[in-house]
């Protein structure tokens, strides 16, 4: 008995590290939860394992919880250095937005009035001279 409640708390570990961080992204440091599962599972299950005479959920449990702890760690680590990735990203792209309207404030668009002016006014004439 005490072998299955390890091997539940191995797979519960190791789906919900697997599948929480997926689920819910950018809280990465939930998936710590589910390494204190797994590691509880490989305890619970070390110690079926030495107190019972049917090892197979033991052994079961020692394994998953084992890849349980180590996919974890891993999606832990993965999804918070993303989201670490992406507040930068975010800040860096603020930086820039409050430059470009900035720069925008201080243009002088007479001169790009005028550009625009002269452009139609080579337009219309090109376009008379190709109608006659």
């Amino acid at each position: 008995m005490i072998g299955l409640i390890g091997l539940l708390l191995a797979v519960v570990g190791l789906a919900g590290g697997i599948i929480f961080p997926l689920l819910i992204p950018g809280i990465g440091f939930a998936a710590w939860i589910f390494v204190v599962l797994s590691l509880a599972g490989l305890i619970v299950s070390v110690i079926a394992r030495k107190k019972s005479t049917k090892k197979g959920a033991g052994t079961a449990g020692i394994v998953i919880a084992i890849v349980g702890i180590v996919v974890s760690v891993i999606m832990a680590i993965a999804c918070s250095s993303a989201k670490v990735a992406v507040d930068y990203v975010e800040k860096q792209n603020a930086e820039l937005i409050e430059e470009v309207e900035s720069a925008l404030e201080n243009v002088d668009t007479s001169k790009l009035e005028e550009g625009v002016k002269d452009v139609m006014d080579q337009l219309e004439a090109q376009t008379e001279a190709a109608t006659e």
